[in-house]
């Protein structure tokens, strides 16, 4: 059977780089061009009401159902270049890649740092000068805006004084240190508390032309130009030759507790070929709080960098084309390099701390000559490597080369060899470098006979299917990578309109159903803060084959109906806060909220199980199957709405004497949900005993109006009847904020693009608009204020939301 190509999506741009696609935890597909950012999102696990920008498939009867793509981008070709001669007269300051600029690399931090709870990216260009930006209203198709230039700090920490020649020459190595030739950005530490606290402890390191390395962290608080900056931690000279390549592994925990104290090792490659690796360990400090706990990361963080003694590969004057550290196991990281003709693997020593099953694997470097696999003319076993990545299921690194080959290093985390050994539940003409590379030919032949309007056009052993990127679109064997179609032999040029390079998203091998049910039951204990929709993003893939869906539908079913863990909500204990209301309450109650609504594991997993849920229940044509899926949705909501109660109940009870006659409202509609049936007895008591306590404080009836609305189209009362939904005696619909039960009436709202609720925008985004005149008049509370500012993401899916008018 002919596999399925699900997106062929053409780009008429220059790639200027082989490694120029990555995923970041928003889901979201980066695609390096020469002068922008191309920004995709498929559409699986999403449920927006606006279609997709682009649906591009091959029309065959092999092609499964296209996936769709949501489309922006960050325009760079606009931006002013830096004229370094400004700052420096020295010869070794002149940047070449200022006479036509274009994008090097980009990275992408984790989900949650922006201001609108998103990832920001971190953009290079051949300029050496690094940007910050971030999606503002809508991140999928909206526009991406600039927040910090991290150059003109570096440049502002230069010594630009002095006017001897000795002072000259320093003054050129200072400037140095500000020019930028690689990035990369860290995972979010976990440090082993819960639930865990909502603070930014990744670091951004950035490498430059003197030979060092400067770790920045990202602050979303806004500085003194009124946007989010970075802050330098750490500043290390390494060596006299230029950084090229930097690669995190991920956090472990470090020390005999193996608690708040976390460990990543920072891979620098040097312009000679040489790696070296640096030990970053942060622990974090807390201090317990009077009313909750309150971590700053500036003053609670400690962060300490260590130099490994040997280099983990020698250099030999052949530079790094690819680096990266690849996750084996919980405790098993290996770092994988290219260069030129061979592949580098270098594996750190266990540690004391390593589990007794760690200590049998294989350690320290291993040198894999790559051999040619012919597939067109330009076939060379010494074009740089476009991508990698470990394929779990076979054991495997898979990696591209720009000729269009792929080649598999089989048993990566035992013996690494380029022979496949055999492996029982995949076939083993599946797994080799023969087999992907002529799927590789293969996808690159159908698409030209596609792309040829009907006119026999078959690419010849002449045309080569240079392949920039590849990165994996699930964990399955389903990929995506990018391709342009190029001639050794033809020397005539061609100007950058010419260029069509074609983004493919396509299968190399399929898994069995089994593997499918083992991965979805990994996904569902994932404990990270990336989002649902792009943790379920190849899973979606998979099962919306209507085949395999109805022969899984019974496990899918065993898994969402598998017994909850115990609800962490139920044992936390406020103490009182008895200050009077101020700024610093205000502060505290939303840091709160946000650590308790997103910090808890558990309440993640239930999150991820309503998306599994509520994603099925689209895909099932069968009016049993939608009610058993549906059944399993309402299980999991029921669960989400009344962890969010019990926790906004125990936080209001303990600021009860803060509240004054504009608060009681919000307050009230709390005790209402709480005590509708369903709610657990538990916490409806606690509900009632808050309602006792305002009544008590309060005059009589005074702040009932909030729980009646009025109808915002004839005026009539509204009742709250329905959480959801708000109907008045003249049938008039109204859809309610699902984060403070509120009528929507206005614009200023926002939707959750993984389950399409709505909420208000938080104060903070109700720009043009400064003051709250537009917010319902029970809303007008500092408590449902600060409800606004700490969710950045939906209650219920977790998912991220945008704001479409």
């Amino acid at each position: 059977m002919t596999p399925p190509i699900y997106t062929v999506l053409t780009l008429s741009t220059v790639i200027p780089h082989q490694n120029c696609l990555e995923w970041s935890e928003d889901g979201q597909l980066c695609v390096l061009t020469k002068s922008a950012v191309y920004i995709l999102t498929p559409d699986h696990g999403l449920a927006l009401s606006t279609p997709p920008d682009v649906k591009a498939s091959i029309d065959d009867q092999s092609s499964a159902k296209p996936l769709g793509w949501y489309k922006t981008m960050i325009d760079m070709s606009s931006r002013p270049v830096r004229a370094w001669t400004e700052i420096s007269d020295g010869w070794g300051t002149l940047s070449l890649g200022s006479l036509d600029v274009s994008i090097q690399a980009v990275t992408c931090s984790p989900s949650g740092l922006s201001s609108y709870g998103r990832c920001v990216l971190a953009v290079l260009n051949t300029n050496m000068e690094v940007t910050l930006w971030e999606g503002t209203k809508n991140h999928l198709k909206g526009e991406w805006c600039m927040i910090d230039n991290v150059t003109d700090h570096l440049i502002d920490a230069l010594a630009l004084n002095g006017t001897t020649d000795g002072e000259g020459v320093a003054r050129q190595e200072e400037v140095l240190n500000a020019q930028t030739t690689c990035i990369a950005w860290s995972a979010q530490p976990n440090f082993g508390i819960s639930p865990a606290p909502l603070l930014d402890a990744s670091l951004l390191a950035i490498g430059n032309r003197a030979g060092s390395i400067t770790l920045r962290r990202f602050s979303r608080s806004r500085g003194e130009s009124g946007q989010p900056t970075t802050t330098t931690i750490a500043r290390l000279e390494l060596c006299d030759r230029w950084i090229t390549q930097l690669a995190w592994s991920k956090w472990v925990a470090s020390g005999a507790n193996k608690c708040q104290s976390c460990m990543a090792v920072l891979a620098y490659a040097m312009s000679d070929g040489g790696i070296g690796l640096l030990q970053v360990s942060q622990t974090l400090d807390a201090t317990p709080d009077a009313f909750v706990p309150d971590y700053d990361v500036e003053r609670q963080v400690r962060v300490d960098v260590g130099r490994f003694p040997e280099l983990a590969i020698r250099p030999d004057k052949r530079g790094i084309t690819a680096m990266r550290w690849v996750d084996v196991s919980p405790q098993n990281t290996i770092l994988a390099a290219s260069k030129a003709g061979t592949v580098h693997l270098y594996a750190l020593p266990p540690s004391p701390f390593s589990l007794p099953s760690i200590l049998t694997r294989w350690y320290g470097s291993k040198s894999l000559a790559i051999q040619i696999q012919r597939s067109s003319a330009g076939s060379s076993s010494l074009s740089p490597v476009s991508g990698l990545f470990y394929a779990r299921d076979l054991d495997a690194l898979v990696l591209a080369l720009s000729d269009g080959s792929v080649r598999v290093i089989h048993g990566f985390s035992s013996d690494p060899t380029w022979d496949p050994a055999p492996i029982p539940s995949v076939p083993t003409s599946s797994a080799t470098a023969m087999t992907l590379t002529e799927s590789s030919r293969a996808f690159f032949v159908r698409t030209q006979q596609y792309a040829s309007s009907g006119v026999s056009s078959v690419p010849d052993y002449m045309d080569v299917n240079r392949i920039d990127g590849f990165v994996p679109y699930d964990s399955c064997g389903t990929v995506a990578w990018i391709y342009e179609v190029s001639r050794p032999t033809d020397f005539s040029y061609k100007h950058e309109a010419q260029h069509a390079c074609v983004l493919l998203v396509a299968p190399f091998w399929s898994a069995d159903d089994e593997w499918v049910v083992k991965t979805i039951e990994e996904k569902m204990d994932w404990t990270t803060r990336a989002a649902p929709a792009h943790l379920l993003r190849g899973i979606f893939l998979h099962l919306a084959d209507t085949t395999r869906f109805e022969r899984l539908r019974g496990a899918l079913l065993n898994i969402l109906d598998h017994s909850m863990q115990e609800d962490p909500s139920t044992t936390i204990v406020f103490p009182e806060w008895t200050k009077p209301c101020s700024e610093e309450i205000k502060m505290r109650l939303r840091k709160s909220l946000a650590t308790q609504f997103f910090g808890w594991e558990s309440f993640l997993r239930i999150r991820m199980k309503l998306a599994l849920a509520d994603g099925c229940w689209k895909l099932c044509q069968d009016a049993q199957m939608r009610n058993d899926f549906g059944r399993a949705a309402r299980s999991q909501l029921a669960a989400i709405s009344h962890r969010v109660l019990r926790i906004l109940v125990r936080h209001l009870t303990a600021i009860v004497t803060t509240l004054s006659p504009a608060d009681v409202p919000f307050v009230l509609r709390v005790v209402v949900q709480s005590l509708l049936p369903g709610s657990p007895s538990d916490l409806s008591s606690e509900a009632q005993a808050l309602s006792d306590k305002v009544n008590a404080m309060m005059a009589n009836g005074q702040g009932t109006v909030g729980l009646h609305e009025m109808c915002p189209a004839c005026h009539v009362e509204v009742p709250l009847q329905d959480i959801t939904q708000a109907t008045c005696l003249r049938g008039h619909l109204w859809a309610r904020c699902s984060v403070t039960s509120f009528i929507l009436s206005t614009a200023m709202v926002r939707t959750c693009i993984g389950c399409n609720r709505k909420a208000l925008l938080p104060p903070s985004q109700s720009f043009p608009t400064e003051d709250d005149s537009w917010m319902p008049v029970a809303a007008r509370s500092w408590v449902v204020k600060e409800l606004l500012e700490a969710v950045d993401r939906c209650l219920f899916c977790g998912n991220s939301f945008v704001r479409i008018v």
